[in-house]
C-alpha cells in the first residue's frame, strides 16, 4: 500500500516536471482552488458539527444525560442540519421552505426544552446560578433576573449552591433560631460564602441566627455574616466570657436553696411534720428530713403511748 503510494507520487512529480511553465502555473492554480474548496468544506462541517455538539450538551446537562446518549443525539443533530442546509440552497422552492421551517424548529425546539428542564431548579448541575430569590415573612419568591422585587421591595439575591438546602428549610416552615454554640461554622468550607446570618442589636451586640430570614422580636431581615462581623462577634463574646469570670457569687440562704419553702406544718393529732418541696429537688429531700425534722425513736414511742 505505501510503495504504491509512493510510486504514484513519483510518477505525478515525474509528469509534472516535463510540463512546461504554462501548464505549470494552471496545475498549481488548480490544486490551490481545490484544497481552499476542501477547507471550506472541512471547516464548515466542523463548525456545524460543533453547533450540533453545544446544542445537544446544554440539553444533557440539564437534563443529566448519558454522555453517550448525548453523542448519539449530537450526530443527529448534526446529520439534520447538514441536510437542512442542503435544502436550503436547492433550486425547489418547497425544499427551501422546509428547510426554514427545520431550522427554525431546532433553534425554538432547544430553548423550550431548556426552558423546560430549569423551570423547577435554582443552580445548575454545575453550581451556576439560574435563579435569584426574596425572602418574606411567609416563603420565598423566586424570580429569573436580579434586581428588585416589585411587590416586596426587597433585592433579589443570586442563589448559590451552600444556600439550596438552607431555602429549602425556609421553605418548609423553618424559621431563624438564636446560635449558642461557642464556636460555629460561619462560610461554607468549599466555597467560603457565609452560612450564617446576623443581627446588630441597638447595644452594637451581634446575634447570630442559623437561617435566613427576619429577627424573631424585631422583624428586621437578617444579614449573611462576614469576616468583620465574625471578628466583632468573637471580641463580644470574649468579652462577655471575661465578666462572666469576675462576675462576684451571690449569697443564698441554705434552707431555699435546695427545697424552696421548707417549714414544718403539724398534722393534727400527729408528731411527724409534712413538707413542701418541688419535683426536681426530690433527691435531697431525704437527707435534710433525716437531720432536720424526723424526732427521735424514743420521741416517737413516748408520742406512740
Amino acid at each position: 500500500m505505501l510503495s504504491s503510494m509512493k510510486d504514484a507520487l513519483a510518477t505525478a512529480r515525474s509528469r509534472f516536471a516535463n510540463l512546461n511553465s504554462p501548464l505549470r502555473l494552471l496545475v498549481l492554480a488548480a490544486v490551490f482552488v481545490f484544497a481552499s474548496l476542501f477547507l471550506v468544506w472541512l471547516v464548515d462541517k466542523i463548525f456545524v458539527y460543533l453547533l450540533a455538539r453545544s446544542y445537544v450538551d446544554e440539553i444533557a446537562e440539564v437534563f443529566d444525560l448519558n454522555k453517550n446518549l448525548a453523542t448519539a443525539i449530537a450526530w443527529l443533530v448534526f446529520a439534520a442540519i447538514l441536510i437542512l442546509t442542503r435544502y436550503l440552497f436547492s433550486f425547489s422552492k418547497s425544499r427551501r421552505r422546509a428547510a426554514l421551517a427545520g431550522l427554525l424548529a431546532l433553534v425554538v425546539g432547544h430553548s423550550l426544552v431548556l426552558w423546560r428542564g430549569t423551570s423547577g431548579e435554582v443552580i445548575t448541575s454545575s453550581g451556576k446560578a439560574i435563579k435569584c430569590y426574596v425572602i418574606t415573612r411567609e416563603s420565598v419568591i423566586y424570580r429569573e433576573r436580579p434586581g428588585f422585587d416589585p411587590s416586596t421591595g426587597r433585592e433579589c439575591k443570586p442563589v448559590t449552591p451552600e444556600l439550596v438546602e438552607k431555602l429549602r428549610e425556609y421553605e418548609r416552615g423553618n424559621r431563624p433560631t438564636r446560635i449558642e454554640t461557642a464556636n460555629p461554622g460561619f462560610f461554607d468550607l468549599g466555597t467560603g460564602r457565609p452560612i450564617v446570618w446576623f443581627y446588630k442589636n441597638k447595644n452594637g451586640e451581634i446575634e447570630l441566627f442559623s437561617l435566613m430570614g427576619f429577627h424573631p422580636e424585631t422583624g428586621d431581615e437578617l444579614e449573611p455574616v462576614s469576616k468583620e462581623i465574625v471578628e466583632l462577634w468573637k471580641k463580644q463574646d470574649a468579652e462577655r466570657k471575661d465578666r462572666d469570670a469576675r462576675r462576684t457569687p451571690e449569697r443564698v440562704d441554705p434552707n431555699t436553696l435546695f427545697f424552696g419553702d421548707l417549714s414544718p406544718i403539724r398534722a393534727p393529732g400527729r408528731g411527724i411534720a409534712q413538707l413542701r418541696c418541688t419535683t426536681i429537688q426530690l433527691h435531697f429531700l431525704f437527707a435534710w428530713i433525716c437531720w432536720n425534722r424526723i424526732p427521735s425513736v424514743d420521741h416517737l414511742g413516748e408520742a406512740h403511748h
